[in-house]
């Protein structure tokens, strides 16, 4: 269902949102176990480790945070910025701009700008603790 000035189809943006969704929801499986497994049996050895890796999980959750509001704020900002643009030009230009396809590409945008933060801090965990586990 394309529209016909050859953009983007309208579930497009939503499909590649769930697609980077699942990704990151794969590699969180993947670092919960490691450091379950990780505390569990290591606790006990070494306990300053631990207690470094329960300090390291509290913070980037924070950091992860804020760099994911932070790029969804500028994503709206910048979609809210082109629709204003768009309202200064021609009714026949704009037509495009106010689109059903046009608004679910805009939320999917600003929704897959705020998983980046997200996505990237999961993959660097999961390879970090990887590496720990050899």
């Amino acid at each position: 269902m394309a529209s016909r000035s050859g953009s983007t189809p309208l579930l497009a943006p939503w499909t590649h949102l769930l697609i980077d969704m699942a990704a990151v929801c794969a590699s969180s499986q993947e670092v919960v176990a490691r450091r379950f497994w990780m505390l569990g049996t290591q606790s006990q050895r070494r306990p300053r480790a631990s207690m470094r890796e329960i300090e390291r999980m509290g913070s980037e959750k924070v950091r992860a945070t804020y760099a994911s509001a932070s790029a969804m704020t500028f994503a709206a900002m910048a979609a809210g910025m082109k629709f204003l643009t768009s309202l200064a030009w021609p009714p026949t230009a704009r037509r495009g701009m106010r689109s059903a396809g046009g608004l679910a590409q805009a939320g999917a945008t600003i929704l897959r700008t705020g998983m980046r933060p997200v996505r990237k801090q999961v993959r660097a965990n999961a390879v970090r603790l990887r590496r720990k586990a050899r």
